[in-house]
Protein backbone atom coordinates (compact mmCIF):
# COMPACT_ATOMS: atom_id res chain seq x y z
CA UNK A 1 0.00 0.00 0.00
CA UNK A 2 1.80 3.05 -0.94
CA UNK A 3 0.80 7.05 -1.37
CA UNK A 4 -2.95 6.99 -3.43
CA UNK A 5 -4.34 10.41 -5.03
CA UNK A 6 -6.93 9.61 -2.24
CA UNK A 7 -4.85 10.56 0.83
CA UNK A 8 -5.17 13.43 2.87
CA UNK A 9 -3.27 15.36 5.62
CA UNK A 10 -6.08 17.78 7.33
CA UNK A 11 -4.60 20.47 9.70
CA UNK A 12 -6.83 21.48 12.52
CA UNK A 13 -6.23 24.96 14.46
CA UNK A 14 -7.62 26.35 17.44
CA UNK A 15 -6.50 28.66 20.39
CA UNK A 16 -6.48 27.25 23.86
CA UNK A 17 -5.99 29.81 26.55
CA UNK A 18 -4.31 32.13 24.24
CA UNK A 19 -1.99 29.33 22.98
CA UNK A 20 -2.13 28.07 19.37
CA UNK A 21 -2.61 24.18 18.80
CA UNK A 22 -2.75 21.95 15.97
CA UNK A 23 -4.42 18.74 15.27
CA UNK A 24 -3.05 16.64 12.43
CA UNK A 25 -5.13 13.70 11.02
CA UNK A 26 -4.79 12.02 8.53
CA UNK A 27 -7.81 10.32 6.33
CA UNK A 28 -8.09 8.21 3.01
CA UNK A 29 -11.16 8.45 0.71
CA UNK A 30 -12.07 5.48 -0.92
CA UNK A 31 -13.03 7.02 -4.58
CA UNK A 32 -12.83 10.51 -5.84
CA UNK A 33 -13.02 13.51 -3.65
CA UNK A 34 -11.27 16.56 -3.11
CA UNK A 35 -9.60 18.85 -0.36
CA UNK A 36 -12.13 21.61 -0.48
CA UNK A 37 -14.86 18.26 0.17
CA UNK A 38 -13.39 16.90 2.79
CA UNK A 39 -12.35 19.81 4.87
CA UNK A 40 -16.45 20.96 4.19
CA UNK A 41 -17.65 17.07 5.49
CA UNK A 42 -14.61 17.07 8.41
CA UNK A 43 -16.47 20.39 9.92
CA UNK A 44 -20.27 19.05 9.39
CA UNK A 45 -19.35 15.28 10.35
CA UNK A 46 -16.35 15.21 13.16
CA UNK A 47 -15.64 18.40 14.59
CA UNK A 48 -19.19 18.65 16.57
CA UNK A 49 -18.28 15.39 18.35
CA UNK A 50 -14.51 16.79 19.18
CA UNK A 51 -16.00 20.38 20.52
CA UNK A 52 -18.80 18.35 22.54
CA UNK A 53 -15.84 16.97 25.00
CA UNK A 54 -13.72 20.37 24.94
CA UNK A 55 -14.08 23.46 27.01
CA UNK A 56 -15.66 26.82 25.40
CA UNK A 57 -11.75 27.86 26.26
CA UNK A 58 -10.80 26.12 22.93
CA UNK A 59 -11.90 28.32 19.56
CA UNK A 60 -11.27 27.01 16.53
CA UNK A 61 -10.09 28.98 13.81
CA UNK A 62 -9.08 27.11 10.62
CA UNK A 63 -8.69 24.00 9.03
CA UNK A 64 -6.43 22.98 6.03
CA UNK A 65 -6.73 20.01 4.00
CA UNK A 66 -3.30 18.80 1.77
CA UNK A 67 -3.44 15.81 -0.90
CA UNK A 68 -0.21 14.12 -0.31
CA UNK A 69 -0.11 13.19 -4.20
CA UNK A 70 -1.34 15.92 -5.95
CA UNK A 71 0.04 19.26 -5.55
CA UNK A 72 -2.93 21.61 -6.77
CA UNK A 73 -5.66 19.78 -4.35
CA UNK A 74 -5.49 21.94 -1.22
CA UNK A 75 -8.06 23.63 0.65
CA UNK A 76 -7.15 26.05 3.52
CA UNK A 77 -9.98 27.91 5.20
CA UNK A 78 -11.76 29.35 8.58
CA UNK A 79 -13.52 27.74 11.05
CA UNK A 80 -15.44 29.48 14.06
CA UNK A 81 -16.49 27.09 16.58
CA UNK A 82 -15.47 26.37 20.23
CA UNK A 83 -15.70 23.44 23.11
CA UNK A 84 -19.22 23.45 25.19
CA UNK A 85 -18.25 22.12 28.56
CA UNK A 86 -18.22 25.30 30.47
CA UNK A 87 -15.15 27.41 30.79
CA UNK A 88 -12.89 26.72 33.35
CA UNK A 89 -10.53 24.16 31.85
CA UNK A 90 -7.70 21.98 33.80
CA UNK A 91 -4.03 23.12 32.39
CA UNK A 92 -3.25 23.03 29.01
CA UNK A 93 -1.05 19.90 29.20
CA UNK A 94 -4.09 17.67 30.18
CA UNK A 95 -6.10 16.37 27.64
CA UNK A 96 -8.63 13.56 26.46
CA UNK A 97 -6.02 10.67 24.84
CA UNK A 98 -7.50 8.67 22.26
CA UNK A 99 -5.63 6.14 20.87
CA UNK A 100 -5.91 4.95 17.44
CA UNK A 101 -5.35 0.93 16.68
CA UNK A 102 -3.08 -0.27 14.00
CA UNK A 103 -4.32 -2.50 11.44
CA UNK A 104 -1.18 -4.43 11.75
CA UNK A 105 2.73 -4.64 12.72
CA UNK A 106 3.87 -2.55 9.96
CA UNK A 107 2.71 0.45 11.95
CA UNK A 108 2.56 1.41 15.50
CA UNK A 109 -0.81 2.68 17.15
CA UNK A 110 -1.59 6.57 16.74
CA UNK A 111 -2.92 8.69 19.27
CA UNK A 112 -5.00 11.57 19.42
CA UNK A 113 -5.45 13.73 22.11
CA UNK A 114 -8.02 16.97 22.65
CA UNK A 115 -6.78 19.95 24.96
CA UNK A 116 -10.12 21.44 26.93
CA UNK A 117 -10.25 18.91 29.61
CA UNK A 118 -13.00 21.07 31.56
CA UNK A 119 -12.52 20.93 35.26
CA UNK A 120 -16.27 19.90 35.32
CA UNK A 121 -15.78 16.72 33.64
CA UNK A 122 -12.62 14.69 36.05
CA UNK A 123 -13.00 14.04 39.50
CA UNK A 124 -9.59 12.39 41.28
CA UNK A 125 -7.86 13.01 37.50
CA UNK A 126 -11.00 10.13 35.84
CA UNK A 127 -13.50 11.06 33.69
CA UNK A 128 -17.31 11.53 35.01
CA UNK A 129 -20.05 9.40 33.46
CA UNK A 130 -21.62 12.38 31.81
CA UNK A 131 -18.21 13.24 30.12
CA UNK A 132 -17.56 9.23 29.25
CA UNK A 133 -20.90 9.01 27.24
CA UNK A 134 -19.88 11.88 25.12
CA UNK A 135 -16.23 10.53 24.54
CA UNK A 136 -17.73 7.33 23.94
CA UNK A 137 -19.30 9.02 21.20
CA UNK A 138 -16.32 10.52 19.97
CA UNK A 139 -14.81 7.52 19.47
CA UNK A 140 -17.60 5.91 17.25
CA UNK A 141 -17.53 9.44 15.17
CA UNK A 142 -13.50 9.16 14.60
CA UNK A 143 -13.85 5.23 13.71
CA UNK A 144 -16.76 5.59 11.61
CA UNK A 145 -15.76 6.19 7.46
CA UNK A 146 -18.21 9.51 6.37
CA UNK A 147 -19.07 11.13 3.10
CA UNK A 148 -17.32 13.10 0.78
CA UNK A 149 -18.80 14.55 -2.07
CA UNK A 150 -20.77 12.22 -4.21
CA UNK A 151 -18.38 9.18 -4.79
CA UNK A 152 -16.06 9.02 -1.91
CA UNK A 153 -15.97 8.07 1.94
CA UNK A 154 -12.86 9.18 4.72
CA UNK A 155 -11.47 6.63 6.94
CA UNK A 156 -8.99 8.15 9.35
CA UNK A 157 -5.54 6.81 9.07
CA UNK A 158 -2.11 6.29 10.31
CA UNK A 159 0.89 7.38 8.74
CA UNK A 160 3.53 5.39 7.89
CA UNK A 161 7.04 7.36 7.94
CA UNK A 162 10.08 7.78 6.48
CA UNK A 163 13.09 9.44 6.43
CA UNK A 164 13.60 12.29 4.03
CA UNK A 165 16.86 14.44 3.48
CA UNK A 166 15.86 18.09 2.42
CA UNK A 167 19.01 18.15 -0.63
CA UNK A 168 19.13 22.30 0.27
CA UNK A 169 19.38 22.17 4.26
CA UNK A 170 20.59 18.94 4.60
CA UNK A 171 18.05 18.76 7.32
CA UNK A 172 16.39 14.89 8.07
CA UNK A 173 12.41 15.14 8.83
CA UNK A 174 9.78 12.10 8.34
CA UNK A 175 7.41 11.93 5.67
CA UNK A 176 4.62 10.18 5.25
CA UNK A 177 4.68 7.15 2.91
CA UNK A 178 2.18 5.30 3.38
CA UNK A 179 -1.17 5.56 5.22
CA UNK A 180 -2.83 2.75 7.21
CA UNK A 181 -6.82 2.80 7.92
CA UNK A 182 -7.52 2.51 11.18
CA UNK A 183 -8.83 -0.78 12.99
CA UNK A 184 -10.39 0.81 16.04
CA UNK A 185 -10.47 4.05 18.18
CA UNK A 186 -10.69 3.77 22.04
CA UNK A 187 -10.70 6.96 24.60
CA UNK A 188 -7.78 6.03 26.92
CA UNK A 189 -7.82 8.54 30.06
CA UNK A 190 -6.98 11.87 31.00
CA UNK A 191 -3.81 12.44 29.60
CA UNK A 192 -1.21 15.08 30.01
CA UNK A 193 1.45 15.90 27.16
CA UNK A 194 4.41 17.37 27.85
CA UNK A 195 4.89 19.53 24.55
CA UNK A 196 1.94 21.52 25.93
CA UNK A 197 3.57 23.11 29.38
CA UNK A 198 4.52 26.23 29.42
Amino acid sequence: MTLTIYDYQLILKSTFKSVSCVNTFWYQLNGPGNAGQLATAFVTEVLPAIVAVQSADVVYNSIVVNSLFTLEDFFSGSVSTAGTRGNDSLPAFVGWYFQLHRPNRIVHNGRKTFAGVAELDVTDGVATATILALLDTLETVLITPFAVGLLAEAYLSIAETVPYTNPDTGKTYNVPDTLWNVSDVEYKRVSTQNSRKR
